[in-house]
């Protein structure tokens, strides 16, 4: 690597051949690389907590058995309860196999909140997101904001199946830019004093981070309408064919398998 051009600025022009056109990315490439420099990737899972990260992805893999079973069998609601606990286990996975976020603040009503919000602000994701894909921060203001809404959970609920095809390819796009980047940024990361004896886990992660993101903001308000008959607008007979989450589900599962695969290589 030429030592007299600055890191950032030869990630930049690596991003340009690969994406020309894309003036976006060069702001992304800002922004990574100032998190970087700032929090210098210092998080650090104990030994209890990536003990645990590995049982969570296992957790999540057995959901995964689960839903395939009870959606074979067109028992819909509880399939898409058991996707939704695999997309939130595989995040635990994440957050405590990284040191992102601790075994207790993993607990309690408000975990898929805490994991996005985690996922995002701690991980340089937000960063990459905001600046390269306007709709990756559309999709997650509407996960913010259906919190203490809920006809904004119903709409996130019933998105209809062309929508969530459409955040599917945009996980492929993500991903796309992410893998680039990230690759450019392990190459570099000598240059900028973080341990480079082996790939960050910080990059090498990210590109399932792509997909859990997305996959989490749609699925989160499954947990309770699945389970609950008490609420007329959304209840476990509602989840027909024709609800979107359910004709799609086979495809967002694939999107997920891969995320697990990926994090097992790289935390186990």
């Amino acid at each position: 690597m030429n030592s007299n051009i600055d890191p950032s600025e030869q990630t930049k022009t690596i991003i340009k051949q690969a994406f020309p056109g894309d003036k976006t990315l060069e702001n992304t490439i800002d922004g990574i690389m100032e998190f970087i420099k700032a929090k210098k990737i210092a998080w650090k899972a104990d030994e209890k907590s990536k003990k645990l990260s590995i049982d969570f992805l296992d957790e999540a893999d057995r959901d995964i058995k689960s839903y395939r079973i009870l959606y074979s069998k067109k028992i819909y609601s509880h399939a898409v309860y058991h996707f939704q606990q695999a997309v939130e286990k595989a995040m635990k996975g994440y957050c405590l196999g990284l040191g992102i976020l601790s075994i207790e603040e993993i607990k309690g009503h408000d975990t898929p909140y805490v994991l996005l919000e985690g996922l995002f602000d701690k991980t340089g994701m937000k960063e990459m997101l905001q600046s390269s894909n306007v709709e990756a921060t559309s999709l997650l203001d509407k996960a913010w904001k259906a919190k203490d809404n809920r006809e904004k959970r119903l709409g996130i609920a019933r998105m209809p199946f062309e929508q969530i095809i459409h955040e599917l390819n945009n996980i492929d796009n993500d991903r796309q830019k992410i893998e680039l980047i990230c690759d450019s940024l392990i190459r570099l990361a000598a240059d900028i004093e973080i341990n480079s004896e082996t790939p960050p886990l910080e990059f090498t992660t990210l590109p399932a981070m792509a997909s859990l993101y997305r996959l989490g903001a749609m699925s989160f308000p499954h947990e309770a309408f699945t389970r609950y008959p008490d609420d007329e607008e959304m209840i476990p007979t509602k989840y027909d064919p024709k609800l979107g989450i359910v004709k799609a589900i086979p495809r967002m599962t694939k999107y997920l398998v891969t995320a697990l695969k990926e994090l097992k290589r790289e935390l186990a």
